[in-house]
C-alpha cells in the first residue's frame, strides 16, 4: 500500500518531534499510498472506522520492512526520514510520524483539490463523506526521522523504548515545526 522513492527534500526545515530535522537538499524516503490498493482496501471496508484501522495496522506492518530495507542498502545511509503529504493524517502520530501543516500556496491548493478527488473514489462513504467534518481533510506532512524509524521499527532493536518529545514541542506534539 506505501510506494518509497527516494530523492531529496525541496521544502523548508521541518523539526521533528524527536529533535531532529530534515532540511533543504535532505535525501528523504518519500511516501506514496498506493491509490489502487487503497481503492480495493476502501471499497471492501464495512465503514470509515474500520477503513483508518485497516490503513493503520498495514501501515505498521509495512514500516519494519522499510527500516530493515534502508538499513541494509548502503546507498540510503544519507536517509534522514520519511517524508509524505496525506489526508489520511489522523492516528499516525501513535506510529511515530511528525504531523505538520502544508505551508499555503498554488501547490498545496492543487494537492487539497486532487486528494478531495481521490477521498471521494476510495472512501466508503464517497462523495457524502467529502461533507461531513470537511475541516479535518486537509492534506497534512506526515514526517518520520530515520533515528525514529529504525528506533520503533528496525527488528533488532532490543530497547524500543519510547523518545520523549523535546521540550520545546511538548505543546505541540500533533505539529512540526518550520525552521526558516
Amino acid at each position: 500500500i506505501l510506494q518509497v522513492r527516494f530523492r531529496k527534500y525541496e521544502g523548508k526545515t521541518l523539526l521533528l518531534r524527536d529533535g531532529e530535522a530534515i532540511r533543504p537538499g535532505d535525501r528523504i524516503a518519500e511516501m506514496h499510498l498506493d491509490n489502487r490498493m487503497l481503492y480495493e482496501i476502501g471499497r471492501s471496508s464495512r465503514s470509515a472506522v474500520h477503513l483508518a484501522i485497516r490503513l493503520i495496522r498495514t501501515v505498521e506492518e509495512i514500516l519494519p520492512k522499510i527500516a530493515e530495507y534502508i538499513l541494509n542498502n548502503r546507498e540510503y545511509d544519507d536517509v534522514k526520514g520519511l517524508y509524505g503529504i496525506s489526508m489520511i493524517n489522523r492516528g499516525v502520530a501513535q506510529l511515530g510520524f511528525t504531523v505538520a501543516e502544508l505551508p499555503k500556496g498554488v501547490f498545496a491548493t492543487i494537492t487539497r483539490i486532487y486528494l478531495k478527488f481521490l477521498m471521494r473514489v476510495v472512501h466508503p462513504q464517497g462523495k457524502e463523506r467529502l461533507h461531513v467534518k470537511s475541516e479535518l481533510l486537509v492534506p497534512k506532512i506526515i514526517a518520520m526521522s530515520r533515528k525514529e524509524l529504525l528506533r520503533k521499527y528496525h527488528p533488532e532493536n532490543p530497547a524500543k523504548l519510547p523518545i520523549g518529545e523535546p521540550e520545546s514541542l511538548q505543546d505541540h506534539s500533533s505539529q512540526a515545526a518550520f525552521g526558516k
